[in-house]
């Protein structure tokens, strides 16, 4: 028999504990001027990073979730959108990114 309550003479079936959430912890920073916004976090549990830069300018956005890019980045590489120097700048100053 199913664990039931009565509740004001109507008879119910108590649900079964809810599972937890599936929540994501990370880590993040943000760069802004006049010019650009960066964003950049990293999952805590895959250690993967992305990065969303804004272009105030053009409203454009670019969406940087490749590993390999990123360390293209901060080597000098692979910065030929937007502000790539900006990027680059914003990225070594993050100590656990790299």
């Amino acid at each position: 028999m199913k664990d039931r309550i009565q509740i004001d003479g109507v008879w119910y079936i108590k649900e079964n504990k809810q599972e937890p959430l599936d929540i994501i912890f990370y880590d993040g920073a943000v760069y802004e001027d006049d010019n650009y916004c960066i964003e950049a976090s990293r999952d805590k549990e895959y250690k993967s990073i992305d990065i969303e830069v804004l272009d105030k300018n053009t409203n454009t956005k670019e969406y940087i979730d490749s590993q390999e890019y990123i360390k293209d980045v901060i080597n000098g590489n692979n910065v030929d959108f937007m502000n790539g120097e900006l990027l680059r700048d914003f990225l070594i100053n993050l100590n656990w990114i790299i």
